[in-house]
């Protein structure tokens, strides 16, 4: 800005760290934002006589927002989303507003700075006011720039455009913000962009308007408009009463002529912030006021286009001496919801809610309240609080990117039940390398859901999920899972169909409800008890260890149940089945010094030993099979063998003849299956290794067991092999890619996104 400054002192507000006391989101981006919505803020908002109403003739088509109770008098229109930190309005009547979205209720208070010293901060131009004695005239000049005149306090002011003692002379502003240190009066036209930020009270005494709109209302199209402006006030916003804002001219807001440019009524256009008061108007016609004006006072119509964001909703007419003050008809400038006046922008703490169609989250920190999203991503080191019950629903599609250098993190705010809300049978759910911390349980519901190396902290209940490498502190409620390489720190209760595979339990595993099971390669640390009845179960090559007080497995119900190459050592009792008729098959178990009893009420079985199985370091939780063990290829000969190609081992671990303990240890390549990209748009790579020659059969099946596609069948060699999966004409979800070879046969899972 090329200027003339007379008058530059260095700015006495001290500086304070921005993130203490910044908004979360700008204040502009609100067509009505208030901390306090009533007229006395001390006052019990159920008092009607308190609250400021929304009422039938207002329409307001931008985002309305308050940290209070809204009041609602008759049937208010509002055209975008309407947020209110308390749970419900204040109602003066029994009929319901209309919205084109539900409101939001229970939301954030939005953190409301009692000044700006940042902002001064960034001024281009300081104006004192001799310690209060001066009042700031600035006069918006358009492309003649901007006047800056001062006059002594307690002397009559001018009228606007009579004004005098001019202190400064400033070019049209580009990008530029003015600090006056007390006081201020404004009205002119705005060429350029600009943020006005007065310590004190400011005063409106004319239209302040942008240079090539209507002067009679003010309105402009946003497509057009390249001027911007911020008025903030450290303390209220005033409508002066004067001649031009039609003092005593007895007209009204009933009764004047709109092509008379110098009517009653006053034109704005700007950003409006009032930090410790309200937008409001001069001389309210009060019993107490020195000023009486006519009997009613009605002065003309507020036309603006902008936003307002106050901390006390302020009147701008009320019902003394038959009505005082202003009609209104204000409009949102909907630019404020991605652009700011200069300086207003400032905030660290992004809020999302509402609808959005597709939304990418990419920074370190971001606040999800009453969010509804089809298709959300989260990239990596991206921390994220749910606020509020119900606070993230999606329809399609999520995907969060963690890394293991930068997991994404998850905490619960205000949270009671479910924070993540995921439509059945339509969303597709990616997480990697997320880390969910809460002190309350966490709700996770929906369908085709894949999650990867995370942590929970807290408790959680999951429907139909697929985990793999995933740590859980708190209890679990799991219900239709697969869960695959996992460690539960706590409590675990299943039912539905499930398949556990390769986890550790280090607490309790109850299964409820449930009709088919699937238990491999597991170690369970204080038990398994089976509480409910079932179709089918497989408890197979699983290391269950060191319960003091509840038995190895407890059969309390079962049907078609195999419990089969299992150790189970040194718990209070080794199998107990407490039901009749007994209909589990044992066999190929090591069941050894359990304190009560090996077997309760069964019999060991075809091919089970009692045996210390001689783990590598059990007080250190190492239970894979010293060298000498007995369980080392005394498992079910009919089940396939061993990665060395031995018998199979009983027990959680096959003893690993390439372990580089061993003097001379053997390199086995291993039979494998790997899926790329993972997650898929369309084509699927697969790579599996076969350590021999023979038949080989590669198929794709749904979360179901339904088998959807044969991919390999037949003769091959052994050597690395690719085959691709198409996913055209098939429906997102989770897959299953199973490889079967001989006796050998291996899963990996492949999430198709569309």
């Amino acid at each position: 800005m090329k200027r003339l400054i007379i008058l530059f002192v260095v700015v006495s507000v001290g500086f304070v760290i921005f993130q203490s006391n910044s908004p979360a989101v700008p204040l502009t981006y609100y067509r009505h934002f208030t901390v306090i919505e009533r007229q006395y803020p001390n006052i019990d908002p159920n008092n009607y006589h308190s609250m400021i109403w929304f009422w039938t003739y207002d329409s307001l088509y931008g985002p309305v927002r308050s940290n209070d109770y809204i009041g609602i008098k008759y049937s208010p229109t509002f055209y975008d989303q309407v947020i209110s930190s308390q749970d419900t309005f204040v109602y003066n009547n029994l009929y319901e507003p209309y919205y084109e979205y539900l409101p939001i209720f229970n939301a954030p208070e939005l953190p409301f700075p009692e000044s700006f010293p940042e902002l001064a901060e960034l001024a281009d131009s300081v104006i004192e006011s001799d310690n209060g004695r001066l009042i700031t005239r600035v006069v918006l000049q358009g492309e003649d720039g901007i006047e800056i005149h001062q006059m002594r306090i307690g002397m009559p002011l001018p009228e606007p455009g009579e004004e005098d003692n001019l202190i400064a002379r400033y070019d049209p502003p580009e990008d530029d913000v003015i600090y006056i240190d007390g006081k201020c009066e404004v009205y002119g036209i705005l060429n350029g962009r600009l943020t006005l930020y007065s310590s004190r009270d400011m005063f409106l005494i004319d239209n302040v308007i942008y240079e090539g709109v209507d002067p009679r209302d003010g309105d402009f199209s946003e497509d057009e408009m390249e001027h911007i402006l911020g008025l903030v006030s450290g303390r209220n916003i005033i409508i002066r009463n004067n001649e031009k804002n039609g003092r005593n001219d007895g007209g009204g807001y009933y009764n004047f002529n709109p092509n008379e440019l110098d009517h009653h009524s006053i034109a704005i256009n700007a950003s409006l912030v009032s930090l410790r008061g309200s937008f409001t108007f001069e001389n309210q016609n009060d019993d107490w006021e020195p000023y009486q004006g006519p009997c009613p006072d009605e002065r003309g119509i507020i036309y603006m286009k902008g936003s307002i964001a106050q901390y006390r909703r302020g009147c701008i007419h009320r019902s003394n001496h038959n009505g005082t003050g202003y009609g209104k008809d204000i409009h949102y400038d909907q630019r404020l919801r991605t652009q700011t006046p200069p300086g207003l922008d400032m905030y660290d703490e992004p809020e999302f809610f509402g609808y959005h169609d597709t939304l990418t989250i990419d920074q370190d920190f971001s606040r999800f309240f009453s969010l509804s999203v089809r298709k959300l991503t989260i990239q990596a080191g991206s921390e994220i609080e749910l606020y509020n019950d119900n606070a993230l629903t999606v329809f399609d599609t999520l995907l969060v990117n963690g890394t293991a250098d930068e997991p994404v993190i998850f905490k619960f705010n205000n949270c009671n039940s479910s924070a993540f809300n995921f439509k059945r049978d339509t969303t597709i759910v990616s997480i990697q390398f997320a880390e969910f911390d809460s002190t309350t349980l966490i709700r996770f519901n929906g369908e085709n859901c894949n999650i990867e190396n995370s942590t929970f902290r807290a408790p959680v209940s999951m429907e139909n999920y697929t985990l793999e490498n995933c740590t859980f502190y708190g209890s679990a409620w799991l219900k239709n899972v697969v869960i695959d390489n996992c460690t539960f720190n706590d409590t675990v209760l299943a039912t539905g169909q499930f398949s556990f595979l390769n986890s550790t339990f280090n607490s309790s595993l109850d299964l409820g409800s449930c009709t088919r099971f699937n238990i491999e390669r597991c170690v369970i640390r204080d038990g398994l008890e089976i509480t409910s009845q079932f179709y089918e179960g497989r408890i197979y090559n699983n290391t269950i260890v060191g319960s003091p007080d509840r038995a190895g497995i407890r059969i309390r119900f079962n049907s078609s149940l195999e419990v089969v190459n299992n150790i189970i050592t040194d718990n209070y009792g080794g199998i107990w089945v407490s039901v009749a008729p007994f209909e589990t098959e044992l066999r190929f178990n090591d069941v050894f010094d359990n304190q009560d009893s090996n077997y309760i009420d069964c019999e060991p079985g075809e091919g089970s030993i009692s045996a210390d199985p001689l783990f590598v370091n059990p007080d250190s939780g190492d239970f894979h099979l010293q060298a000498d063990s007995p369980c080392i290829n005394t498992g079910d000969p009919d089940f396939p063998d061993d990665p060395d190609g031995s018998r199979c081992d009983i027990g959680a671990f096959a003893y690993e003849y390439n372990d580089v303990r061993m003097d001379n240890p053997i390199i086995v390549k291993g039979f494998s299956i790997e899926a790329y990209p993972n997650p898929f748009n369309s084509q699927l790579k697969i790579t599996y290794n076969l350590l021999e020659a023979g038949e080989v059969a590669l198929a794709v099946y749904d979360l179901s067991g339904k088998r959807v596609a044969d991919l390999v069948t037949g003769k091959q060699t052994a050597r690395i092999h690719t085959a691709f999966f198409d996913g055209e004409g098939y429906s997102s979800g989770v897959y299953l890619v199973k490889l079967e070879a001989g006796k050998r046969h291996s899963l990996c899972k492949a999430v198709l996104v569309k």
